[in-house]
């Protein structure tokens, strides 16, 4: 199968109005990665992921697989501290994004079954797009 989206979303927060307000922001922050990602990941053949579903969650203690109800769509929860990560700047997000992505792949890598030099050349290049100040704002 081909991984065809990045899905990033906050984990509920006891009010449906603030959730979605997080998730706004989150998603705002992190759309560099789908320019990116139409370029280079969106080809990759694996066996596991249709698409990616990062939940940030305040209460994670460690990245995991949190759902696997459909096949292809699996929900992956990645630790995360809204307070520190308000008070990054831009370049500051996009590396985090880019480290958060970074990990969740290599987590997911061995259920994916695909060649590591696919992940590796994407992961390279988000960084080497960062550090350029290209990544598509």
């Amino acid at each position: 199968m081909r991984l065809k989206s990045i899905n990033v979303y906050s984990d509920y927060l006891g009010d449906t109005e603030k959730t979605r307000e997080r998730t706004g922001q989150l998603r705002a922050d992190s759309n560099f990665l789908d320019f990116v990602f139409a370029q280079k990941l969106k080809y990759i053949d694996n066996a596991y992921l249709k698409q990616l579903n990062i939940k940030c969650s305040d209460s994670a203690q460690n990245i995991r697989v949190y759902s696997e109800l459909s096949p292809g769509y699996p929900e992956i929860v990645i630790p995360f501290d809204f307070d520190s990560y308000s008070g990054m700047d831009e370049k500051e997000k996009e590396s985090f994004w880019i480290k958060t992505i970074e990990k969740a792949l290599l987590f997911l890598k061995p259920k994916m079954n695909c060649k590591d030099e696919d992940i590796n050349n994407y992961i390279e290049l988000l960084n080497e797009k960062m550090n350029q100040g290209s990544i598509g704002r």
